[in-house]
């Protein structure tokens, strides 16, 4: 028997209501405490600092960029599989590479290659590299590492390498052998460099020269390009930005200080702090890439310290998707973001997830009394699937953590916990109205509500007795601001999440 519910302006109709376990209900969407969070899986004090995920999931590498400590822990339990302490002692890179068999380092006393390892014999103990895969400088001593990167499919690795005129390098793995290089004439400074699919990378270079007291207006850009490696051209620019540093006035405070100039992107270590990030991020589809950039009005200023906005560019339409300014005011080097399953979702800073199509901040891992959780960090990772989250909580104690992916539990649905997905909710446009059906395998007692992608909830549907069957709520939505909503439907068999997308 289908039963039908209604809910207007009048008072919410309850049922008779029975014991019902308000803890549950209290904690029904997001948790709000941070280790005694059920979602932490595991927290260990692993050696190292970066966490990456292999290939397959199964194991987490850290590594460290100081003493070259390497730890391999499994990726559910953090059991440690092996700790290794490598004959160097700067790791400026790491990376697998075939699929996982390999993984490669960059460090500084190696300055133009990488090392390859072999990841077995890795976690067997033996950490002498099988190769070495080095750049050729043609003998110029200036030449200098900028980046690695690996492709998607783990065959081809790029080294970026120059002098103010940069020269890429593209290798086979894990043969080591040189398909081609190029050079980028037109392009120099601190670059970053990465794979936008097997064919195509992405180049970003900022320039800032630091020029002298009686010296006039020093060189400053940032660029990001879009760069064929098979047809060896420029087939984008994505964002360009020149404008000459203002004239020095003032002279520096000490003789060995150079004149400061004001930054237009991210990621240059003269600036430091704030800025120093990643110029961009690529998705995992290879159909977007997420940049920073300082906004016109604070470069025609020369604003010494301007805010770094964010842009979602979309190379196959080649258009901008959103434009948005993330907060970052209780946090330094605010920018390292890594891109979800698909591209459905952004993971900032291993704690905060940001819609793709809108660039709204939708999710935050959260501690006590609703404020933010500290362990917001440059060092995380999650795994292909979007499942779990592996991260360093180094402003707490340096403590490496796994947990699940609430977020990405709630909208794509897991088996584990009683939780499943109940599909998407969309009102109809003429009323307002979202109907919500719902089966109950048996007499229950249930709480429905809705409540933000943070967690807090906005609206009671239903509290009270449901009968075994199928019941339609009819939910108004005129008072909800335009956004995306859970509707969570709690029994005594488990939990349902629905999804109510408003739109005005």
């Amino acid at each position: 028997m289908e039963k039908h519910f209604s809910f207007g302006n009048s008072p919410l109709a309850k049922g008779a209501v029975c014991v019902f376990v308000l803890f549950l209900l209290a904690s029904a969407v997001f948790p709000l405490c941070a280790w005694d969070d059920p979602a932490v899986l595991w927290k260990r004090n692993l050696a190292g600092m970066n966490p990456h995920f292999s290939p397959d999931d199964s194991i987490i590498v850290t590594f460290t960029g100081v003493d070259g400590q390497v730890e391999f822990a499994k990726t559910l339990t953090g059991e440690r599989l092996r700790y290794s302490k490598f004959l160097y002692q700067t790791n400026k890179g790491f990376a697998f590479v075939d699929s996982g068999r390999y993984f490669v380092f960059r460090i500084e006393e190696f300055k133009q290659g990488v090392l390859l390892y072999d990841t077995k014999r890795a976690l067997e103990g033996d950490v002498t590299p099988v190769a070495t895969i080095q750049v050729d400088s043609g003998g110029m001593p200036g030449w200098v590492s900028y980046g690695f990167d690996v492709s998607p499919n783990g065959k081809y690795l790029l080294f970026e390498m120059g002098a103010w005129v940069n020269h890429i390098f593209l290798f086979e793995m894990p043969s080591g052998k040189l398909i081609k290089n190029f050079r980028l004439s037109n392009y120099g400074g601190t670059g970053d460099i990465k794979f936008l699919t097997d064919s195509t990378i992405v180049v970003g270079y900022a320039i800032c020269e630091p020029g002298c007291y009686s010296c006039e207006n020093p060189r400053r850009e940032y660029w990001i390009i879009l760069y064929n490696i098979n047809q060896e051209k420029v087939i984008d620019t994505i964002y360009a930005k020149a404008r000459k540093c203002p004239k020095i006035t003032t002279p520096p405070t000490r003789p060995t200080e150079p004149p400061y100039c004001a930054p237009i992107g991210p990621s240059d270590d003269r600036w430091g702090g704030f800025y120093r990030v990643p110029k961009f991020t690529t998705s995992t589809t290879g159909r977007y890439i997420l940049y920073g950039y300082v906004p016109q009005e604070y470069i025609d200023k020369d604003v010494p310290n301007p805010p770094l906005w964010y842009r979602l560019y979309d190379v196959v339409e080649k258009r901008i998707v959103w434009d948005k300014q993330f907060d970052y005011t209780e946090c330094t080097a605010w920018g390292f973001f890594k891109f979800g399953p698909d591209d459905q979702y952004i993971l900032l800073h291993g704690t905060h997830i940001i819609d793709a199509k809108t660039g709204d901040l939708i999710y935050i891992w959260r501690k006590e009394n609703n404020a933010w959780v500290p362990f917001r960090t440059k060092y995380f990772d999650f795994t292909k699937d979007g499942k779990y989250i592996v991260a360093l909580a180094e402003i707490v104690d340096g403590t490496h953590y796994v947990r699940r992916n609430i977020y990405n539990e709630a909208v794509n649905g897991v088996p584990e916990g009683g939780l499943t997905a109940g599909g998407t909710i969309v009102p109809n446009p003429a009323d307002g109205i979202a109907k919500l059906e719902v089966d109950i395998g048996g007499n229950t007692n249930a709480k429905i509500t809705i409540s933000t992608m943070q967690g807090t909830e906005v609206k009671m549907i239903f509290e009270g007795i449901l009968f075994e069957g199928k019941h339609i709520f009819e939910i108004p939505t005129q008072e909800l601001s335009a956004g995306t909503y859970f509707v969570n439907v709690q029994t005594s068999f488990g939990r349902e999440i629905f999804k109510l997308v408003v739109t005005r």
